[in-house]
């Protein structure tokens, strides 16, 4: 089977997720900013990536992932895991890696794209951004993580910092998701408090522990422009990536 072209005009961006796109219309209002919030372990990461990889693999979509956390080569050997060959994706031009985390840690890393020393000129980190958007016309991004930003500075700041990034990203014509840790015991949906206003949909992931065993849950908490059920559905990680099961919601 062939890859499936989406349009320009279609006003929905699909993730490819078994049982997820369903839940939001077809997929993310096109242009949209997206946080995925959770605590570790809940799939964030696996979801960005996931949905990375169905845009170039299977919609003709370039995407760009920036990390903040993890250096490329784990991000790679970690998407391999379930089949996704990001560096097959890098070399056909279809998917951009920016590290933008190693150089400001002093460590040495050979990537093509990487950020600067500091967080003070947090604006070289957008100005990656921007022209690996612009070089490969992406219409996917993904930043993981934000509290990856703020290990450099202080919570005032680090909010100023935010709504610069975002200002910056309503200007790209990319769908963007955002990874953001949640506080565990908090109750709230992001690390600097923030976050979720600054975004046009909310996903949330969390673990529950069920029983003897531990099991993983997805909730959609906003999605601008799209009619979507607030209830609890069971996220399973497989050998292909995430489905989510939305007739076996959690009770």
């Amino acid at each position: 089977m062939g890859s499936v072209k989406i349009t320009e005009q279609s006003s929905r961006v699909p993730t490819g997720i078994t049982g997820f796109d369903e839940l939001i219309e077809g997929g993310f209002p096109r242009n949209s900013r997206i946080l995925v919030c959770g605590g570790t372990g809940s799939g964030k990461t696996i979801l960005c990536l996931q949905y990375l990889f169905n845009g170039a693999a299977k919609y003709g979509e370039q995407g760009v992932y920036v990390s903040l956390e993890e250096p490329l080569h784990e991000v790679r050997r970690n998407a391999l895991r379930f089949g996704w060959d990001l560096a097959k994706l890098e070399k056909e031009g279809k998917i951009t890696l920016i590290d933008a985390i190693t150089n400001r840690l002093d460590l040495l890393d050979p990537e093509k794209w990487s950020g600067r020393e500091s967080i003070q000129n947090i604006i070289g980190v957008v100005d990656d951004i921007a022209a690996a958007v612009e070089t490969g016309s992406a219409k996917r991004l993904v930043i993981d993580s934000i509290p990856g930003i703020g290990l450099f500075t202080n919570p005032e700041i680090m909010r100023a910092i935010l709504v610069r990034i975002n200002t910056f990203i309503r200007n790209l014509d990319c769908t963007t998701l955002m990874t953001t840790e949640t506080v565990e015991g908090s109750g709230a949906l992001s690390r600097f408090g923030v976050e979720e206003f600054l975004a046009t949909g909310v996903v949330f992931l969390a673990v529950e522990s069920k029983g003897n065993e531990l099991k993983r849950k997805l909730v959609i908490r906003k999605m601008r422009g799209v009619k979507h059920s607030l209830k609890e559905f069971e996220l399973l990680i497989t050998e292909q990536g995430i489905v989510v099961m939305p007739i076996q919601r959690i009770q």
